[in-house]
């Protein structure tokens, strides 16, 4: 039988390389951000169908809201985009986690476009906006994608809400 100190050396060495092992699988998944939060994804607008232009003046805090958001979103400005979400999803997602969910939701595609068709009123302090998102494969084939983006008017402005019971289940 080895000696005591022989058998923790080995030991010793073991978790240090499992350590290196970690730490560069870490950084390789941290590598697609930088260290302001950002991942650059390119350029992309926001467009407003005709028939919605009259019925949207009233809504002109939630569409410039909704464009940050849609901009932030699209060039990878994850703190922009985190700042625009609601309060409470602030409080239960760190920031680390969200920069992940969004690096996940944009790595097959890049965002050239996100046209509003219309903005449903639940209530005075929920807007749905159903909205067609222009998309690019990384292969430069167009896509298209339907989605209502909810907004809830908290603390005096427009915040961006989701749920996806995947990634963040203490949302639901």
């Amino acid at each position: 039988m080895r000696p005591l100190s022989d058998r923790v050396r080995r030991g010793a060495v073991k978790l240090t390389a499992l350590g290196l092992a970690l730490l560069i699988i870490g950084g390789l998944v941290a590598g697609c951000a930088t260290s302001n939060g950002s991942f650059n994804r390119g350029s992309m607008w926001v467009t407003v169908s005709p028939e919605m232009r009259d019925e949207l003046k009233t809504e002109e805090e939630l569409l410039a809201r909704f464009n940050q958001y849609w901009s932030g979103y699209a060039s990878g400005d994850v703190s922009q985009t985190f700042a625009l979400e609601a309060p409470y999803i602030r409080e239960m997602v760190t920031p680390d986690k969200y920069r992940l969910y969004l690096n996940l939701m944009t790595r097959k595609s890049t965002l050239k476009a996100v046209e509003i068709v219309a903005v449903h009123r639940p209530n005075d302090f929920i807007r749905e906006v159903e909205c067609r998102l222009i998309l690019e494969t990384a292969t430069g084939e167009p896509r298209q994608r339907e989605t209502r983006d909810r907004w809830v008017l908290a603390t005096g402005g427009w915040y961006h809400t989701f749920t996806n019971p995947l990634l963040f289940p203490e949302l639901n």
